[in-house]
């Protein structure tokens, strides 16, 4: 009984078959392909966050860079970019939908479309196009095509009932399979697939062993490859090319034998050519395997950009052993090797060791050992990645008859690089999470550097180290840490509350290209505010004073502590402090304050403790008789300076502030003088002392001698002007009042009468006294 069975086609211009290993659906599309059992990941950096360098475009390489400088490189032997209008362009092969529903691959040297009516079209330089239509299928008008599925790369068509078309596009070509579903479809004999192929004038179709070419003269152009027919048991056979012209029409038919066919397959059957124009082919062709100890080699020059470390070296190959020979993909073997290093033997063991196919590495790393032994560089480097490939059996020397590296395949040799200019990395930049008080300066916080080229150079704003770490080796990322010790420039903070963090400004990391790790962020250190004590007192003191020093804490809730002069405790100092001496006596006294486990800094309070100033006057006359002048002096002396002030009071009266004062007292007493002197400092002394105003006694007058000498001219009696209110009678010697005056002002000469002995009476109302005399008028 005939099972399922699957016949799939290629359709490609420079195309080749391509092996499946595995089923991607209910049943496979490709034959057999066998990645090697080993694995690795390339490099987990978003493609968005790359761009490229414009640049550095070359028809096999392209250079990106992501906005921290990191760095990816594509080198392959399978272009890359190609020429437009004199600029190099990526070539994208993935097709995107025109207006009309057909699907185009525009960005390429040879152009590809898939129409509407399910032709497929090569557009080649000077707009000269290749279009290929499935014509008839065993002899049958093919019916309209229909798509019935789309995905990102691969489009399916309807061609009959029980017969598919599946497409896919691929550089410069597309990869058609035909599907044969269902054995109910098959003819009798051969089964026949008959293509049109409308050419461009002087263009034509030539066989040449197992595939179709087209050429342009003698130039070949593009190629239809061998055609591959596998059902889903991997049972192969290969198919026949047929070429035919008619009224001036270009075809080619597919032959695939029908006694395979009607065997015990396993439908459906994949019917499996590729169709790919020229220019996309790699100029070395395929790339025979040599018999071993021998292997075949080629390289491809990688270029490691100056300044970064490689982080990854990525390749990717494969080799084909034909399903035509008696090759299988356990005979192959294949490594890659550098001027100093060599990497493992990749070669297919286990049950599918026994199989043809293709054999293929898909990105794997390879940076160790392949690169180890070149260091870092601040230039540019190049480095020939080799790519070595053999087999153990089947003839000698090297061909590409049983196993080769097949110029279509889809795992071209490729080396993709990923480089980093410096960065941090782990903690970035780490500062321990332990709180400090606001009071402590200092503390660590540790810097990281890595990739770029060793040594760093660390550096910070708070610290006054510079260290040079770090060792430049090849496949070594350069990890360096430094462990900082930092002093906050703005420290001790004390009395602020709100102080519960400190921003931490990054390090200063250069590589030794010179290149700065940038976008380090800042980290915080937690902080406890620490609190101190405020001091509230007069530093300056006059002996004998209380001293009251005031200590509180600037945070609620701190203890103050204090200690000296011989006392201790916490709160208020209130002491006593005399004089010692006669100059400044200093005594000390210590503060400080805790909270929250924080301990301020100790605070030294000075008491200054002046000696009081010496309060000392005279006064003269003392005793003083009324409307006596009499002085008054000071002779105050103070320890330190001059003195400031002294103010005299007379019996409690402000009379004066100068060193000395003078004046008179109408009525006798005892008046309390007193004088208070103070110092620079403020310090004060007092100091009182009685005046005795005594009252002034008239004495009688026995004679006057009124001659001009102004001596004794006139009856004058002293102290009469201390008393206003008073009287004055003179008599001759009969008793007869010759002057009066009421007041007598001392001015009575006895110019009218002559010589002689006269009588006075004076009366002093102040003090009813009464004095009287006889005395002489003489001239």
């Amino acid at each position: 009984m005939i099972k399922n069975l699957l016949l799939v086609s290629y359709l490609c211009l420079n195309c080749h078959s391509l092996l499946v290993a595995q089923q991607s659906h209910s049943y496979t599309e490709e034959f057999r392909k066998t990645p090697f059992a080993v694995t690795s990941k390339e490099e987990n950096i978003p493609y968005s966050k790359f761009s490229e360098d414009e640049t550095k475009r070359t028809i096999y390489s392209r250079t990106y860079k992501t906005a921290k400088g990191d760095v990816k490189s594509e080198f392959s032997t399978k272009p890359l970019c190609y020429e437009v209008n004199g600029k190099l362009e990526p070539i994208v092969s993935i097709p995107v939908e025109e207006i009309d529903g057909s699907w185009c691959a525009n960005q390429q040297p040879i152009q590809t479309k898939l129409h509407t009516n399910g032709s497929l079209q090569l557009l080649f330089p000077e707009n000269n196009k290749v279009i290929i239509s499935t014509e008839k299928i065993n002899s049958q008008q093919a019916e309209k095509s229909k798509l019935i599925s789309v995905s990102k790369e691969k489009k399916t068509i309807q061609l009959s009932d029980g017969i598919r078309k599946s497409i896919t596009f691929i550089e410069g070509g597309f990869k058609v399979n035909y599907i044969i579903e269902t054995p109910s479809v098959l003819p009798s004999g051969n089964f026949i697939i008959r293509e049109k192929i409308e050419l461009p004038t002087a263009w034509k179709l030539v066989k040449e062993q197992d595939e179709v070419r087209i050429m342009n003269g003698s130039k070949k152009v593009g190629i239809f490859g061998q055609i591959l027919c596998f059902d889903q048991n991997f049972e192969v056979s290969k198919g026949n090319y047929t070429i035919l012209e008619d009224g001036g029409n270009h075809y080619f038919e597919l032959a695939i034998d029908g006694e395979w066919l009607h065997g015990n397959r396993n439908f459906p059957i994949i019917i499996d050519p590729t169709i790919a124009g020229t220019l996309s082919q790699w100029t070395g062709g395929n790339i025979p395997s040599c018999f071993m100890p021998t292997y075949n080699k080629d390289s491809l020059l990688v270029n490691v950009p100056a300044g970064v470390t490689l982080t990854g070296l990525y390749v990717s190959s494969s080799f084909y052993a034909d399903p035509f020979t008696p090759a299988t993909m356990g005979i192959g073997s294949m490594y890659f090797s550098t001027s100093c290093a060599s990497s493992q033997y990749f070669t297919i063991t286990g049950a599918l060791a026994t199989s043809p196919g293709t054999a293929y590495l898909d990105s794997f790393n390879l940076m160790n050992p392949l690169s180890c032994c070149f260091p870092k560089s601040c230039n540019d480097t190049s480095i020939y990645v080799r790519f070595h490939l053999g087999r153990n059996s089947l003839g000698t020397g090297c061909n590409t008859t049983y196993v080769r590296y097949d110029q279509f395949t889809q795992y071209p040799f490729k080396v993709i690089m990923y480089g980093k200019t410096p960065e941090t990395y782990g903690n970035e930049w780490y500062v321990p999470q332990t709180s400090i008080c606001s009071n402590i300066c200092e503390f660590t916080a540790t810097g990281y550097a890595r990739y770029g080229v060793p040594p760093y150079t660390f550096t910070h704003p708070w610290s006054a180290d510079t260290v040079v770490a770090g060792i430049n080796q090849g496949c070594n990322m350069g990890n360096k840490n430094n462990l900082f010790t930092l002093i906050n420039p703005n420290c001790p903070i004390y009395c602020d509350s709100n102080f519960t963090e400190l921003p931490v400004p990054p390090p200063v990391i250069y590589d030794a290209c010179g290149a700065q790790i940038i976008n380090i962020p800042i980290e915080t250190k937690p902080i406890i505010p620490a609190t101190r004590p405020v001091a509230v007192y007069d530093s300056t003191l006059c002996g004998g004073t209380d001293l009251n020093l005031i200590l509180t804490s600037c945070l609620n809730g701190g203890v103050v502590n204090y200690f000296g002069n011989g006392i201790n405790g916490q709160g208020t100092i209130s002491q006593l402090l005399p004089a010692l001496n006669d100059s400044i006596t200093i005594y000390n006294y210590y503060s400080y304050a805790t909270l929250n486990n924080c301990t301020s800094d100790t605070l030294l309070h000075n008491v200054y403790i002046i000696s009081n100033p010496v309060a000392d006057i005279s006064i003269s006359p003392n005793p003083c008789i009324v409307e006596t002048p009499f002085t008054l002096l000071s002779n105050s002396t103070a320890v330190l300076g001059p003195i400031a002030s002294q103010d005299w009071w007379l019996e409690n009266n402000f009379i004066s502030s100068d060193t000395s004062y003078s004046s008179v007292l109408n009525i006798p007493g005892n008046y309390t003088i007193c004088i208070r002197i103070a110092d620079l400092f403020g310090c004060s002394d007092t100091l009182c002392e009685v005046l005795n105003i005594i009252p002034a006694e008239i004495e009688n007058i026995n004679a006057i001698t009124p001659n001009g000498d102004n001596v004794n001219d006139v009856l004058s009696f002293e102290y009469l002007d201390s008393y206003d209110e008073n009287e004055l009678f003179i008599f001759n010697r009969w008793g007869n009042l010759v002057y009066s005056a009421n007041p007598y002002l001392n001015d009575w000469s006895g110019d009218e009468l002559k010589d002689g002995v006269y009588y006075y009476i004076l009366k002093i109302k102040d003090t009813d006294k009464t004095y009287s005399s006889f005395f002489h008028l003489i001239r």
